[in-house]
């Protein structure tokens, strides 16, 4: 099997052009108009109406061996609890607020 077949995923960067709604002002909504994976495409159709020029978001993607793309919501790193007793322990810090926390010594 060659490396190409043995890759089932990629994680690569999607450019999302966004139209202002707003045509008089600029401040409105946005609407997405394409996705693309070309940072000079995107910046290309954004500014395609000099009058509500559009913005662009890059956004991690999840690129499939079949084509397809997938957003990724969050690229933060997430510790993983190892245990159930670490698992409620976390949860059970989470109902702290910072403040409480640092007056028990916990931080």
């Amino acid at each position: 099997m060659d490396e190409q077949q043995q890759q089932f995923y990629q994680i690569v960067y999607v450019y999302e052009v966004m139209e202002n709604m707003d045509k008089l002002e600029g401040h409105g909504a946005y609407e997405t108009l394409a996705f693309v994976t070309d940072e000079n495409i995107a910046r290309t159709v954004a500014h395609s109406n000099p009058k509500t020029p559009g913005k662009i978001i890059k956004r991690p993607a999840i690129y499939l061996a079949d084509g397809s793309y997938y957003l990724l919501v969050d690229t933060n790193p997430v510790k993983i609890q190892a245990t159930m007793d670490e698992a409620l322990r976390v949860a059970a810090l989470s109902k702290l607020t910072p403040q409480e926390r640092q007056a028990l010594g916990l931080e």
